[in-house]
């Protein structure tokens, strides 16, 4: 089932919620809004395991990841994973370190493999283009959307993706020299 919410505004949402009310309400937040979200799902578990380890709720926030890494084949950064406060509570557990291990692994081969990538996307008329950057920790798959419309308008839509990858399907565009493709 589709959620008529946008990947960006549940993101946004539970970072308000998490602002306002704290990581418990953000976590209860994003749990009941993300099903049928059109996103970068990888990031969408991250926002739940997090929030709930940031909440205590340790069993949930393991659960979470071992179906995000474990089942879903996702990464995350190691020096992410190791350092973030809202994960700290889970060091304790074999479970973590072992799914930290499998993303450095996983990171590694991703860091080999990375490249830049572009999409084109033709009006049918020859017209002006539009050259388009997806945000931070996001790609051409997210972005598309919100700059199809232009199409209409016979503009040409070009979407780069970096080649900076910093989880599964999370890119950015921090390094200039590395994003070049060198």
């Amino acid at each position: 089932m589709k959620n008529s919410m946008t990947y960006i505004q549940l993101l946004n949402e539970t970072l308000r919620c998490y602002a306002n009310k704290g990581s418990f309400e953000a976590y209860n937040y994003i749990m009941e809004n993300a099903t049928g979200v059109i996103g970068n799902e990888a990031q969408i578990y991250n926002f739940k395991y997090a929030l709930a380890g940031a909440s205590g709720l340790e069993k949930e926030a393991l659960h979470l990841m071992r179906e995000a890494i474990i089942e879903k084949g996702f990464w995350y950064g190691n020096e992410y994973l190791i350092s973030d406060d809202d994960l700290k509570s889970l060091h304790k557990f074999e479970e973590f370190h072992t799914m930290v291990q499998l993303c450095k692994e996983r990171e590694e081969l991703a860091y080999k493999t990375e490249r830049p990538d572009v999409k084109y996307i033709y009006s049918k008329k020859e017209g002006n283009l539009l050259l388009t950057l997806h945000g931070d920790q996001e790609n051409i798959q997210i972005v598309e959307p919100y700059w199809k419309s232009v199409l209409t308008q016979d503009y040409t839509l070009a979407l780069p993706q970096s080649s900076q990858i910093q989880f599964s399907d999370g890119f950015v565009w921090d390094d200039l020299e590395r994003g070049k493709g060198n």
